[in-house]
């Protein structure tokens, strides 16, 4: 992903990036560091990379409240962050809010101090061995300055489980050992040049309290008036940033509730020139809704179909762009759309991104000790989740990790931004909203339906065409009819705990039914087959992954439903791209 580039050791470095056309490239000359960024040609105003007496100070991606931090401190972005720097020089950027990563060099005193935000979602990759340390937004920055400094590197075996298990990272690792994803809220401290610390500053908990009463142990109304008041403040300030640079408004929009209220809030605020953006085969639930909600708001509405199913066939670039941190599959569908549109007249990509999660439950109560995974089919090979709460585990993993990484590819085109996953927001709805009200989406449904009726009125694909405003019997009617009763029985197995794991096999009704197009679509099917035996055929004759795990990733691809043979490919894609393209890496003198 475009961004930043610093290390200690001295050299010129080339930072490739696949959407060069849309990139700047900026150097700070140093005699001690090596200081670089390749940005896109966008918010240029937010983003920082120059140096005064002082400082060297670098600002990658969108802060929101930029214009109240000025209007605050009545000066330029430039003099606040300064400011900002003189009054707290660690914690700084813990008053920015939206999706930003950053560093600034104390020239005095020979110091570091480099960041993410606070959910994690611009994120930071580091590598810190025998007194060298390289720091980059780019994982392949790093892995490409390993070749030119002559670094060696070895494969990450957890990583690679992780991916056939949960198709995310569970960890702060990558797939190659020695490089490290900087974990959410947190900053690198580094003094005399090599003294290297990890430090939090941000966290969060969840209110784990039980209601037994709900209509009388917490006031509900007092609970909808502020997430919708803070709901309001993100959208506001997210639609604000697009306004200050002229950009026209694209918001995503699918069958679902999270998008549709970012959407909805939006033009009940007043932003009415949206453009919406939806994808899936044609005339799936998911479009058929998007259409609706487009036209009651009369918004422009961007359809692309996946009908070719060649969004499965898109994993080089995926992995291109993301070393492999997530399944290709789970993103691939933006970036064949993303690739079509001009995103130059476009701002920010505004989405409904965990929206689900945040106003709801992530710990069903059934998930076993893997909770979250993709596949259980070689599940022993990872940790066991015990002892941890499973609603954190997940928002940091499946969350943080998994949907950040998606990002990743969509950040080669355009900023993105959730307003679920404002810091306030986010905040207030864990750690003020108990768990027994934002279970099965209760507290999120009454606030739709209490400050959005008209929005409740419109069907969800969630509940398979029926609306929000319907009860439990009505919507487990219309999913048994629409599933079938074989997956239905077997859905029942597992809800009774009979059954331990349930197939994630796509039904042909969804936006992307990878199995039908693995089925029936030759050139699919035959792309995907004959990368998977030319990628066996090189791991046979290189000594990259062991054998075990070789024998698993012929098993799972083998027995496996197309999204488990979805996320073999984004390891073998991955050891293809890290580790025999560029595997002429030999130890650093």
């Amino acid at each position: 992903m475009p961004g930043f580039f610093i290390s200690n050791i001295k050299e010129n470095f080339k930072l490739n990036n696949l959407n060069e056309e849309n990139l700047t490239y900026n150097l700070i000359k140093n005699n001690k560091y090596t200081i670089e960024r390749k940005t896109l040609n966008k918010f240029l105003n937010d983003k920082l990379f120059y140096e005064n007496d002082e400082n060297i100070i670098i600002l990658e991606g969108i802060v929101l409240n930029k214009k109240e931090l000025c209007n605050l401190y009545n000066n330029t972005w430039e003099s606040v962050v300064n400011q900002l720097i003189v009054d707290e020089p660690y914690l700084y950027f813990d008053q920015f809010r939206g999706n930003f990563s950053g560093a600034h060099y104390n020239k005095k005193n020979d110091e570091w101090i480099i960041y993410n935000d606070a959910l994690g979602m611009k994120p930071v990759f580091y590598y810190n061995k025998n007194g060298v340390w390289i720091i980059s937004s780019d994982l392949h920055y790093i892995s490409n300055a390993f070749q030119s400094m002559q670094i060696h590197y070895t494969f990450n075996e957890r990583a690679a489980y992780d991916i056939l298990t949960y198709g995310f990272m569970t960890t702060d690792g990558t797939m190659i050992d020695e490089i490290k994803k900087l974990p959410y809220g947190c900053y690198i401290h580094i003094t005399n040049s090599s003294s290297f610390t990890i430090n939090r500053y941000f966290d969060f908990n969840y209110y784990d309290d039980i209601c037994l009463n709900k209509d009388k142990h917490l006031d509900e109304d007092a609970i909808i008036e502020k997430l919708d008041m803070l709901f309001r403040r993100a959208v506001s300030l997210a639609f604000e940033k697009d306004n200050e640079y002229g950009y026209k408004h694209l918001v995503t929009l699918s069958g679902g509730l999270d998008s549709r209220m970012t959407t909805w809030v939006a033009y009940d605020l007043g932003y009415h020139n949206l453009i919406n953006l939806t994808f899936g085969e044609s005339d799936c639930i998911d479009e058929q809704i998007a259409k609706k909600v487009a036209k009651v708001l009369n918004n422009d509405l961007i359809i692309k179909t996946l009908d070719s199913g060649s969004m499965l066939t898109k994993w080089q670039d995926v992995i291109r762009m993301n070393a492999g941190l997530s399944i290709y599959s789970g993103i691939s569908h933006s970036l064949t759309t993303l690739c079509l549109i001009n995103c130059n007249a476009f701002g920010v990509l505004h989405t409904g991104d965990l929206g689900d999660a945040v106003l709801g439950s992530y710990d069903n109560g059934n998930e076993g000790l893997y909770p979250g995974a993709y596949s259980l089919s070689l599940s022993s090979r990872v940790p066991k989740v015990i002892n941890i709460n499973v609603e954190k585990f997940k928002m940091t993993t499946r969350g943080f990790n998994g949907v950040g990484a998606s990002k990743i590819v969509c950040e080669n085109y355009i900023d993105c931004f959730s307003p679920f996953l404002n810091r306030d927001f986010f905040v207030y709805c864990l750690e003020n909203i108990p768990k027994d009200l934002r279970k099965s989406h209760y507290i999120y449904k009454k606030w739709v339906i209490k400050k959005y009726p008209n929005a409740a009125k419109i069907p969800l694909q969630r509940y398979n065409n029926g609306l929000l405003t319907e009860g439990k019997f009505l919507q487990t009617i219309r999913k048994l009819k629409r599933i079938g009763f074989p997956t239905a029985f077997s859905w029942l197995l597992w809800k009774l705990k009979i059954k331990k794991s349930l197939s994630r096999k796509i039904v042909n009704t969804s936006m992307n039914p990878m199995d039908k197009w693995y089925e029936n679509i030759y050139s699919v099917k035959s792309k995907m087959d004959t990368y998977y035996d030319n990628m066996i055929k090189k791991l046979q004759s290189e000594s990259i992954v062991s054998e075990t795990l070789l024998k698993d990733i012929i098993f799972l691809f083998t027995n496996g439903n197309v999204t488990e043979k979805a996320q073999v490919i984004t390891l073998l894609a991955s050891i293809d791209d890290l580790f025999i393209e560029e595997k002429n890496h030999v130890k650093y003198s």
